[in-house]
């Protein structure tokens, strides 16, 4: 009897370790996206000094289910514990509150990671997401400072670049002071083992109160379909592969001999151009110019990419969303230089935005 139960146990552990493997396999090839967390039900209770401007950002992605929500462990001081994050498919919001009446001046992020499941990356600057083999140049070590207006803010923000197509976990490290705390008694035993933890790293003093600071994880589970309809991306025909897909991979291998066109990007947040066959050591401008008479507009945010391969660099320029259909004539200039001075641009491209998928089908009378 008790051999064929060991036999049983022996089988079931096996399947056990076989299953974790699988999801271990299944887990790294999709970016955890098949866990993907539901998107937040309810907006936060803004703080008064909450732009408008970035109230209308998460109102928007909340009304399009693309606004993610999860609390923090509790224990920072005057940190309000739901952390917020979305994003278009171009661009991304990260968004958390201080307590009624308290101030973020003493807090920030200590880290903000981008996921696949095998490899961390830091989020780009904002405009869009990151292209297949190219890395930014700018990218280096970030310092994730509060975004927010004043020495004293009551809310804290990041306006980064979406994740690239593969992420699917978004991780984050809030640090500051800890909140004042009576010592281990009346409490769990998780929370007595973290107290103790928190004294051998000089986080806390003892029963006395808080004294130091402390950091909380936590990580958001994405999924990359959300905004799939809510981001339209127009690639120069010369630059598609055999099924019709963006050929980064080539552009990353082969130069190019002067700057082209690339892609024109729309998305709920934003608007970009970007421009490739960069020259190298050259950080190029680009400006937008409507119809005759008005005046041409200037990029909100600009960032150069490099290939991995022997290519030429990219440059991406975003803007605020831009009405679809307008025509625009892009002025690229290699030297910025040449801009102020009043040179004609080394290259002109003619460039209109198209719509969403998502928002093209409301145009036309169905479900967005």
């Amino acid at each position: 009897m008790y051999y064929d139960l060991a036999r049983r146990l022996l089988r079931w552990r096996i399947y056990l370790l076989l299953g974790l493997a699988l999801l271990a396999v299944i887990v790294g090839q999709t970016g955890f996206r098949m866990l993907g967390t539901s998107a937040c039900e309810a907006l936060p209770s803004f703080q008064p000094t909450v732009s408008d401007d970035l109230r209308a950002d998460l109102e928007l992605l909340h009304a399009r289910g693309l606004l993610y929500c999860k609390p923090l462990r509790e224990g920072l001081d005057d940190v309000d514990p739901i952390v917020y994050w979305a994003a278009d498919g171009m661009n991304s919001l990260l968004f958390f509150q201080a307590t009624a009446g308290a101030d973020l001046s003493d807090v920030g992020v200590s880290s903000y990671l981008f996921s696949d499941g095998q490899n961390n990356y830091f989020p780009s600057l904002p405009g869009d997401q990151r292209p297949r083999d190219f890395l930014q140049a700018q990218e280096g070590g970030r310092v994730w400072a509060n975004q927010a207006v004043g020495d004293r803010p009551a809310y804290f923000v990041r306006r980064e670049a979406a994740p690239g197509s593969s992420v699917g976990v978004v991780m984050v490290s809030v640090s500051g002071p800890l909140a004042a705390d009576e010592g281990v008694t009346d409490r769990d035993f998780l929370k007595d083992l973290e107290q103790s933890f928190g004294w051998l790293r000089g986080e806390a003093g003892g029963s006395t109160g808080a004294a130091g600071r402390g950091t909380r994880d936590l990580n958001f589970l994405i999924d990359q379909d959300r905004w799939a309809s809510w981001v339209q991306r127009d690639t120069n025909p010369a630059f598609l592969t055999a099924d019709g897909r963006p050929d980064s991979a080539r552009l990353s291998r082969e130069p190019l001999s002067r700057p082209q066109l690339y892609q024109r990007v729309q998305g709920l947040l934003g608007s970009a151009v970007w421009v490739a066959g960069v020259v190298s050591g050259t950080q190029g401008t680009l400006r937008l110019a409507p119809k005759a008479g008005v005046a041409p507009l200037v990029p909100r945010d600009a960032a150069q990419w490099i290939p991995v391969g022997k290519g030429s660099p990219m440059m991406l320029f975003s803007f605020p969303p831009l009405p679809a259909g307008e025509p625009y004539e892009a002025r690229y200039w290699s030297d910025p230089a040449t801009v102020e001075a009043g040179a004609e641009p080394d290259q002109r491209f003619a460039v209109v935005f198209s719509d969403p998928p998502a928002l093209a089908t409301a145009a036309a009378g169905g479900r967005p």
